[in-house]
């Protein structure tokens, strides 16, 4: 019996909480590849970061598994988001709100994984909202729309295992979506 896999990557910028989302939902122990952070400031609550990636999975069915890949929020590991963006269903861009300039990174990030992004839906989760409270939700959600995307955007508290799940499940209504257009749209 042949076993189906699935993907899900979740990328973003430093200290957003791509490891600790995928640890809230990950039935197993997750595979980090977390060290001592060296690189500029992230705040005083970063001590360590991602320099490969992460992963985790989630038993879907006795045959079907989702696979929880994590990217390296610092920029010197961009390489490691197309490598691990190879046979994705979609991506979590994660936004740490309370960085120097979140929407310049939401940018950034959109046009690291412009390709992959051509095929694949997208949910945009926005983290450490308590910390800062701007920009707000409706500013992200414009500042798409002016790049003519239409992602769902939420906040998102990595720590809370719900809300995680709440952003796995807004992945999955992006993907039943994706699939109705494509059963819809005539060859």
């Amino acid at each position: 019996m042949s076993q189906k896999q699935t993907k899900i990557i979740f990328t973003g910028s430093v200290g957003a909480g791509k490891t600790k989302a995928i640890s809230q939902l990950s039935e197993i122990p997750i595979v980090s590849t977390e060290t001592k952070y060296t690189e500029g400031r992230t705040g005083a609550e970063k001590q360590t970061t991602t320099v490969a990636m992460d992963y985790g999975q989630i038993s879907l069915s006795v045959t079907e598994k989702l696979h929880l890949y994590g990217t390296p929020g610092q920029r010197r590991f961009d390489f490691m988001s197309e490598v691990l963006s190879i046979g994705g269903l979609a991506l979590v861009i994660m936004i740490n709100n309370s960085a120097e300039d979140p929407l310049a990174d939401l940018e950034y990030y959109l046009d690291l994984n412009k390709k992959f992004l051509q095929k694949n839906p997208a949910v945009i989760a926005i983290t450490h909202t308590d910390i800062s409270a701007f920009p707000v939700l409706a500013n992200y959600q414009h500042f798409l729309t002016n790049l003519g995307l239409d992602f769902p955007v939420m906040k998102l508290d990595s720590r809370d295992r719900l809300q995680v799940i709440d952003v796995l499940e807004a992945v999955v209504h992006c993907l039943e979506d994706k699939l109705l257009d494509q059963q819809e749209t005539p060859v």
